[in-house]
């Protein structure tokens, strides 16, 4: 609440608090009671609370400036912040680090945008860079630095529907039958449960009840920063155990080298999750850790279903770009498709395993809610990517419509229907308009 100051003069003046600090009220201006000046310092402090106001001294203030400040308050998982910084330092701050917060308008944040599509990015990067601009401008907005976002009503580009793989049951044998255990089992339980690769490999043997058929998701593994995070959704689910996959997962248990009496997974639990390890994991990796991904790409995974190579123009197949650019220099390099020796010939990644679930799960009478709480999506919109694969999508609509269309035999009788009976066809030239003739 605002208060009166005496000066020495004897006046008075009316002093509010601001961003932390004491501020005068009305500069240039004493009073001449220490009412007055309280009731003109109340006034002031009301205004600057409403909605909308602000400090014009702070707009002044560059991006760059307010950037590390909204930064530093943003509350997201580690993964994300690691993700958003890479995009903050290649699209935003380039363009937006000199800018002064009170000179960012709607027209220079869609131009930007369309910039940004200009250079051929992905519509996922554009949205994803225009959206951390907006964040930092909504929390300078709300911290009374700038009157309003200037990031609304920003023609975005459009993301063109995913076109989800799925393996068929086939392919998934022939997957399957080319990996050692303990991957075989892992492939499998991936394909035979939905769940994400950070949910099945932080998977704690405490979480599964074979005999009440589900398993408990609580957490999952951040691969980058080599940490437990909550799941996705920061809910736990329960997801049931399919019979087969139950009898995949016991066998596995049963065969794990990995002794069954450890008492932990060897990795600390934040003490944000609020869970204490009480076992190790369903799919360990080496010395009980979770499964490193991206050697069990390297190793596993792409020597049986296949890769992405770099091609030269000699033939000579390469990993990535940059190894082709070292043996290769400037020739001219394709991208191609090279299949494993499971020969799947249309290209697949891990992931695409929790797409199978999604598929085999609405092609054998699962309905989109069911499937939205056993995937752990935020809302039925998400899984509805997968609704072409519902068996019964179109079910209700063919009943519904069913008999309305020709029928051969007719169930009634038509009085114009033999050679005899007089022609109903009317004359048209009785009918038309007189031509003024």
């Amino acid at each position: 609440m605002g208060w009166a100051e005496q000066l020495p003069s004897g006046r008075y003046r009316a002093t509010i608090r601001a961003g932390g600090r004491k501020k005068n009220a009305t500069p240039g201006r004493t009073y001449p009671t220490a009412a007055e000046a309280k009731r003109v310092a109340g006034r002031e402090e009301e205004t600057q609370r409403r909605p909308g106001a602000h400090d014009p001294k702070a707009g002044r203030a560059t991006w760059g400036q307010w950037a590390p400040t909204w930064w530093a308050a943003r509350r997201v998982e580690d993964s994300t912040r690691t993700r958003d910084e890479s995009r903050l330092n290649v699209h935003v701050i380039p363009r937006w680090e000199l800018a002064r917060l009170d000179e960012i308008d709607r027209d220079s944040v869609q131009r930007w945008v369309r910039d940004l599509e200009g250079q051929g990015l992905a519509a996922s990067t554009v949205r994803a860079a225009y959206h951390l601009l907006s964040s930092s401008m909504k929390a300078a907005h709300l911290a009374g630095r700038v009157a309003t976002n200037p990031c609304v009503s920003i023609s975005l580009p459009g993301r063109p529907p995913a076109d989800d793989r799925f393996l068929s049951h086939d392919e998934a044998e022939r997957i399957a039958h080319y990996l050692d255990e303990p991957w075989r089992a892992l492939v499998w339980l991936l394909a035979g449960t939905g769940l994400r690769w950070g949910e099945m490999v932080a998977l704690h043997r405490q979480r599964v009840h074979l005999d009440a058929a589900r398993l408990d998701v609580t957490m999952a593994w951040d691969q980058k920063n080599r940490a437990y995070k909550p799941p996705k959704s920061h809910e736990r689910r329960s997801v049931p155990i399919l019979d087969w996959a139950g009898g995949v997962l016991a066998e596995h248990l049963k065969n794990l080298r990995v002794a069954p009496a450890l008492p932990t997974c060897g990795v600390e639990h934040p003490g944000k999750l609020g869970q204490r390890c009480g076992s190790s994991l369903v799919v360990p990796g080496r010395g009980g850790v979770p499964v490193d991904y991206d050697s069990f790409r390297r190793n596993h995974w792409e020597p049986v279903v296949g890769g992405w190579r770099w091609r030269a123009p000699g033939g000579a197949l390469y990993r990535s770009e940059v190894e082709a650019r070292q043996r290769e220099g400037d020739a001219e390099l394709t991208r191609a498709w090279e299949p494993g020796l499971a020969r799947i010939v249309e290209p697949v990644t891990i992931h695409d395993l929790r797409h199978t679930y999604a598929s085999w799960f609405l092609q054998n009478g699962g309905t989109l809610e069911e499937l939205k709480d056993i995937l752990g999506h935020s809302s039925v919109t998400v899984t509805e990517r997968y609704a072409h694969l519902a068996r019964d999508r179109f079910t209700k609509i063919r009943s519904r419509m069913a008999g309305m269309g020709p029928r051969t035999n007719l169930p009634f009788d038509c009085p114009n229907d033999s050679p005899s009976a007089p022609s109903t066809v009317a004359n048209l030239s009785d009918k038309r308009r007189s031509t003024g003739t």
